[in-house]
């Protein structure tokens, strides 16, 4: 399952690792099916690693105590002519959803949240992972860069379901992937917007070392002051 948790810190703090949001205007219907792009790189900062279809980025904000990592995966509708993955820096198409996972430092589970382009239609977004239970992700809120999902706590069993989908595809590439599902308000000639879903492919290929390395990066959280001291003991009272 996944615990709702706001992610106030890392929204309002504007982290837009692979922040291709931004530029990605307003939405329309895609054109063909949409496609996982493996390049989440943003315009500053040091080269991603690459993890299949995730990419690991870390940047240090200003004033930030510590550097922070994000694992991302960009979901494009592709063109006909441009179907398939890109390579970095080379996506083509419409960019209509961001998903990242972070690891806040003290967290005992990674983090989820979403980013959409301006025009999503505000519904839940729905993830789809083979063996887990369907889940649905609220938004947040919006600014001027596009809309933010609430930070979502990614427990144990669906973190499980994600690496088993990542093991059973690297010896099946036919096997069961994930997906997920996004709204966008389209307008028909002669009628009202109208909300759209669309679905999208979220791949865990390469999630089990992704999360790894995610893992390994992250600012791990200060030891207490008094951890692995043995207790005090009372001193004998004088007689």
């Amino acid at each position: 399952m996944l615990t709702n948790r706001p992610m106030a810190l890392f929204v309002a703090g504007g982290l837009a690792l692979g922040a291709g949001v931004s530029h990605a205007g307003q939405a329309t219907a895609p054109k063909a099916d949409a496609k996982p792009a493996t390049t989440a790189a943003p315009a500053k900062g040091p080269a991603p690693e690459r993890f299949e279809d995730w990419r690991l980025q870390c940047q240090k904000p200003q004033n930030a105590p510590a550097e922070v990592c994000e694992l991302t995966q960009l979901a494009i509708a592709m063109n006909n002519k441009d179907q398939g993955t890109a390579p970095q820096g080379e996506a083509k198409g419409q960019l209509l959803l961001t998903v990242g996972i972070l690891r806040p430092m003290g967290a005992e589970e990674p983090r989820m949240i979403l980013r959409a382009p301006l025009g999503v239609y505000l519904q839940p977004i729905q993830i789809k992972v083979p063996g887990h239970k369907d889940i649905q992700v609220p938004f947040l809120r919006c600014d001027q860069s596009g809309c933010y999902s609430v930070g979502l706590a990614l427990a144990k069993e669906f973190l499980d379901a994600a690496k088993a989908v990542d093991a059973a595809i690297a010896k099946d590439p036919k096997a069961p992937n994930g997906t997920v599902t996004i709204a966008l308000q389209v307008a028909k000639q002669g009628a009202q917007a109208q909300p759209t879903p669309v679905q999208l492919p979220l791949s865990m290929k390469g999630i089990t070392k992704g999360l790894a390395a995610l893992e390994a990066k992250s600012p791990k959280a200060a030891p207490a002051k008094d951890a692995g001291k043995e207790p005090a003991k009372d001193k004998p009272k004088k007689k």
